[in-house]
């Protein structure tokens, strides 16, 4: 069964905010800014669906991106998994992402 079927009841990747602010949710600040774009992709799509490492990077690069986005933190630490060549979002990521980024409810609601 897919992670899109375990979203019931957490936040969707709109409501969460992708500026650039720090807030330390993942301990280093490369491995926030890869957190950010993960979100930025699956807003996109408006689901938290799994991915494809050439499809994060493209995206990045796409949108402004300097260099490649690191996930290996986000791996390790059990945010992601990864499992042939496709990385699956936890429902830990999106607590911890909805805990630190929310939108605010004015912001939430347009």
């Amino acid at each position: 069964m897919s992670f899109a079927h375990h979203t019931l009841g957490l936040a969707k990747p709109r409501q969460i905010a992708t500026d650039d602010r720090v807030s330390g949710a993942f301990n280093r600040a490369t491995t926030e800014a890869a957190a950010r774009w993960i979100v930025r992709l699956c807003q996109e799509k408006d689901e938290w669906w799994p991915f494809r490492l050439a499809e994060i990077q493209t995206f990045y690069a796409q949108h402004g991106g300097i260099g490649k986005l690191d996930l290996t933190n986000l791996v390790d630490a059990g945010w992601l998994t990864e499992e042939q060549g496709e990385y699956c979002i936890s429902a830990a990521f999106v607590k911890v992402c909805f805990k630190y980024f929310p939108l605010s409810q004015v912001a939430q609601a347009v």
